[in-house]
């Protein structure tokens, strides 16, 4: 399945997401794109027993800066059972849908 991991997630206002790398430095502020919410809560510490930090790390070194990619559909299942415990949960639940094209 193909995923756009450079769409942007949005706020409650309908306005982009920013990534802050530093909040003291508003230059290093991007937009929140699915792949770097994606990324950023694969990269964190989890108490998923069913994954491996290796699983994890090379998913979110995929994802992180990713346009358009393949991914397989439990990739998709993987990255969606990381994320749900995530905020924030508007993020979460944007990102669980982008991930979930067809709605299945």
């Amino acid at each position: 399945m193909k995923i756009d991991f450079s769409q942007t997630l949005n706020d409650l206002e309908g306005e982009p997401m920013y990534y802050m790398r530093d909040e003291e430095d508003a230059s290093n502020h991007r937009m929140l794109t699915l792949g770097r919410f994606c990324g950023s809560v694969l990269n964190a510490p989890t108490k998923d027993h069913h994954s491996t930090a290796v699983e994890r790390g090379e998913m979110a070194l995929r994802v992180f800066a990713a346009g358009v990619i393949e991914i397989k559909p439990e990739e998709a299942a993987l990255i969606r059972r990381i994320i749900k415990d995530a905020q924030p949960a508007v993020a979460v639940y944007q990102a669980t849908q982008m991930l979930d094209p067809g709605g299945e």
